[in-house]
């Protein structure tokens, strides 16, 4: 876990995950201004906010909460930067939501966390004058990496609501704002974890503010229990008999229903439904990861260049599953499934944890001849798997 390790440093991995995660924010104060400056610089967003003609999806304007984005894009749906850069001077916070898609250093580190921790996670920056907070106090339903990359920011941590929600949207009206219990400033080069539900409000001190969240959308208990419900609705026509007639009114009813219901989570205990429904979250994240190859189109213009001494490496980061069959093993990466006869299994097991030095041709396990081990490496240059290190 090289990605999660160097944001946390010098926090140990299993001390975070052992006390921290899902429990108590941490603070990491570190002196070092220019640590994020190879993942995002102050020029890089400004270029992307006002040389770009970004579309009203690609960015918000928030001043304690959300502005109307009549204020800042034209009809078209295209932002109108001028507008923008006034909004901005009066005070308001400009937010890149899924700045990942869009700043290549961002998406390389959102991807290599989806992969050490298999779970989604995003990139979101704010850009915020002096003295602005994007938010009023509110609590996320997911956990948060705050990456402090420019200037400061004056954190609050309030008291908030108990038990803390599981998937239920922060709603004001609803989850009222305690007093303040901490205060603290991050300064460039920090970082701060806040696990979900802790209520918070972030401002810029008395320069402007640029930084990250990496929201980590951890797989819970109940994403796996929602899953095998999910699956055992279509393996069990019981589950979808209606309940008793009166069962809001009639005692009699309502225990019948009771007992239905009780039964039915007894699906739940299966063991072949739970490892379905961990397969199918595996499954998911792993088919909804969007390829990234720089040099694609190189590697395919020197495909028939690669020979056995040829050095190819794994693409990194690169979210992927290996299953074994009977007579096949089948690759899942970048969207689609591959099938290769068993015999790969060596060669492929070998290519996939070669890791950025790469492994020769001609170097491979098994039992493939040279010819069949070409075949098989131009095969996953072609599909983006491998890279070829000329």
């Amino acid at each position: 876990m090289d990605r999660l390790a160097a944001l946390l440093d010098p926090v140990d991995l299993d001390d975070f995950f052992a006390r921290y995660r899902d429990r108590e924010h941490v603070v990491i104060h570190r002196g070092e201004p220019k640590r994020f400056a190879d993942l995002v610089d102050l020029a890089g967003v400004e270029s992307f906010i006002f040389e770009t003609n970004p579309r009203a999806s690609d960015l918000q304007v928030l001043h304690e909460g959300p502005v109307d984005r009549s204020e800042y894009v034209y009809p078209s749906g295209l932002v109108d930067a001028l507008a923008l850069s006034h909004l901005y001077g009066d005070g308001h916070s400009i937010v890149l939501p899924h700045a990942h898609l869009h700043l290549a250093p961002l998406g390389y580190l959102i991807r290599g966390l989806e992969d050490e921790l298999g779970c989604r996670a995003q990139a979101n920056l704010y850009l915020s004058p002096p003295g602005a907070a994007a938010f009023a106090p509110h609590y996320d339903t997911h956990d948060v990496l705050v990456l402090q990359a420019h200037g400061e920011k004056e954190w609050t941590l309030f008291e908030g609501p108990a038990p803390v929600p599981s998937t239920r949207r922060f709603d004001p009206d609803v989850d009222g704002c305690g007093r303040a219990v901490e205060t603290f400033t991050l300064a460039a080069g920090d970082v701060c974890y806040v696990p979900r539900g802790l209520m918070h409000r972030a401002a810029a001190t008395t320069g402007a503010s640029l930084h990250v969240t990496v929201g980590l959308h951890w797989v819970t208990t109940l994403d796996v229990l929602t899953a095998q419900l999910e699956r055992a609705g279509g393996q069990r026509h019981d589950l979808q008999r209606s309940l008793p007639p009166g069962w809001w009114r009639d005692p009699a009813a309502r225990a019948a229903a009771r007992s239905a219901v009780v039964e039915g989570l007894g699906a739940l205990a299966d063991d072949d439904l739970l490892e379905d429904a961990l397969d199918a979250l595996r499954t998911d994240l792993v088919r909804s990861r969007q390829p990234l190859v720089p040099g694609q189109l190189d590697q395919l213009r020197r495909l028939d260049l690669i020979d056995q001494r040829t050095l190819v490496a794994p693409r990194d980061p690169m979210v992927y599953d290996l299953r074994e069959g009977d007579d096949q093993v089948v690759l899942s990466c970048f969207g689609s499934e591959i099938a290769f006869p068993r015999s790969t299994l060596p060669a492929l097991t070998r290519l996939l944890a070669a890791g950025p030095d790469g492994v020769a041709v001609g170097d491979l396990p098994g039992e493939l001849d040279g010819d069949e081990r070409l075949v098989l490496v131009r095969r996953l240059v072609r599909e983006g798997t491998l890279e070829a290190r000329w």
